[in-house]
């Protein structure tokens, strides 16, 4: 339970466009005659409307809300890993 004057974080997907991973993930299953499966746009939706995002946060009793876009890397040690990590994906 948050008590006045805590801080929290919290972290979501950014922009599709500037996930390198996701686009290659697409594009491989694309030249394989795949899709992704399940609703794939859920990762981006809440990043879609940044003002709408921050006055949730706004509604629900948070103040001075923060927010901007974050670089991430991931590493994997080799192809397998990569596609054990997004194998839910994948049909």
């Amino acid at each position: 339970m948050l008590k006045p004057g805590s801080r929290a974080c919290f972290s979501i997907w950014g922009r599709e466009e500037n996930c390198l991973n996701f686009s290659i993930c697409k594009q491989t299953l694309a030249n394989l005659g795949g899709e992704p499966t399940g609703d794939f746009n859920r990762y981006w939706a809440l990043s879609a409307d940044q003002p709408a995002l921050k006055q949730m946060f706004v509604e629900a009793g948070f103040s001075d809300v923060r927010m901007w876009f974050q670089a991430g890397n991931w590493f994997f040690k080799d192809g397998a890993d990569y596609w054990d990590g997004m194998k839910h994906l994948v049909p």
